[in-house]
């Protein structure tokens, strides 16, 4: 699908969100309307997961580090 070949918004919306997820084009591709919206919302998806997991492991390792730093003491120094 070529961008100078979109014959309809749903089109363009649908190489925008594939594009801008680097989901990117392969051999398969979905051919019908409703396998795109289900591709579009799995790969929306799979970036949040990605986002929640790392923004709970930023919150693991913040409170470790503050509960340390009340107790003067560091997990990651080793002692």
């Amino acid at each position: 699908m070529c961008p100078d070949t979109f014959n309809n918004f749903f089109n363009a919306f649908y190489w925008a969100v594939i594009t801008l997820t680097t989901v990117g084009y392969g051999d398969v591709y979905p051919n019908s309307d409703l396998v795109r919206v289900v591709s579009m919302i799995s790969s929306i998806v799979g970036i949040v997961m990605i986002i929640l997991s790392s923004f709970a492991v930023r919150m693991y390792v913040t409170i470790i580090s503050n509960q340390s730093k009340k107790l003067n003491y560091s997990p990651f120094s080793g002692a």
